[in-house]
């Protein structure tokens, strides 16, 4: 009965995590397709982050994707900075952490990175 309990509250605290009703509808859809493939609801933290960083909760975004994404938002850039952006991007950024899913994305990923470069 406590396990029943404690899926439930994490299913609300998933739900609550925001008020728009098309994220919740985003929130349901991952819930029931996790739950599906591992029997288990997911994880709190990561949900969480993908809801705060807008992210569509049932696509698998790569770094790759999402840095595409982020150089095309950063519109007011001076032309020397978004060429020195758009550098760091192809040499380093894409090369080591591009097929790395977001969510997936860890700092020892980073770290390796920067060994890699060195």
């Amino acid at each position: 009965m406590e396990d029943a309990e404690a899926e439930l509250d994490h299913a609300r605290g998933l739900l609550a995590l925001d008020d728009d009703a098309r994220v919740r509808r985003q929130i349901t859809e991952l819930m029931l397709s996790v739950l599906k493939d591992t029997k288990r609801l997911p994880d709190m933290e990561e949900v969480r982050r993908k809801v705060r960083t807008h992210q569509d909760l049932n696509r698998q975004v790569t770094v790759v994707e999402w840095l595409q994404e982020f150089m095309k938002r950063k519109r007011g850039l001076d032309d020397t900075t978004r060429r020195a952006y758009e550098s760091h991007v192809r040499l380093y950024l894409n090369p080591y952490l591009g097929d790395i899913r977001l969510d997936r994305l860890r700092v020892s990923d980073i770290a390796g990175m920067f060994d890699a470069i060195e």
